[in-house]
């Protein structure tokens, strides 16, 4: 997309692809594209997996959702807002209220989406929506996923800033869409 004055940066051609791997999250294809001009070939993987959700959650007493979880990627613990995945063709929104009622017990209202953003344009086509819910309040048990065990903490918007800012906070994605809400 060469949308922005006095960028002119061509769009290469894809040649062909081919699934590489598949699994029941993502697929990985094989990419051969083609410079337009001076005809450069190469050879890409990219990783295809159903676009997300990330909710910003906050509550009657204006504070905000994270989740503490493993997180099998980078091995470690990570305090993230609440996130998931979309099921095929589920609808942003109640996708969003579907992961939070499910991750942390709470719903809300005001549901809107507040952006949308590739996590990692380079390798993956996935989008993650950006969703506010406001208003939340406690209203079920959690409901995990077979293979996730989430710790909820409720913090104040100095608290949030506070963990960003000391690094406790590291997830790009939540710092994404912590950005989007505060801009």
């Amino acid at each position: 997309m060469n949308n922005l004055p006095g960028i002119n940066v061509p769009i290469w051609k894809k040649l062909w692809q081919k699934s590489v791997y598949k699994h029941q999250f993502c697929t990985v294809y094989e990419k051969k594209f083609q410079h337009p001009i001076d005809k450069r070939e190469g050879i890409f993987l990219t990783t295809d997996i159903c676009d997300s959700v990330q909710i910003v959650a906050e509550t009657k007493e204006n504070k905000f959702l994270l989740v503490q979880q493993f997180r099998f990627g980078s091995e470690r613990l990570s305090l993230e807002f609440p996130a998931g995945r979309m099921e095929g063709g589920e609808d942003i929104i109640a996708c969003a209220e579907r992961e939070l009622l499910e991750e942390t017990g709470y719903s809300g209202h005001g549901t809107k989406i507040i952006g949308s953003l590739y996590q990692s344009p380079a390798i993956q086509p996935n989008k993650t929506h950006i969703v506010y819910i406001g208003e939340c309040e406690q209203t079920a048990k959690p409901n995990f996923d077979e293979m996730e065990e989430l710790s909820t903490l409720i913090v104040s918007k100095d608290e949030l800033l506070g963990l960003v800012k000391s690094g406790a906070i590291d997830s790009s994605i939540t710092l994404a869409a912590l950005a989007k809400f505060l801009l």
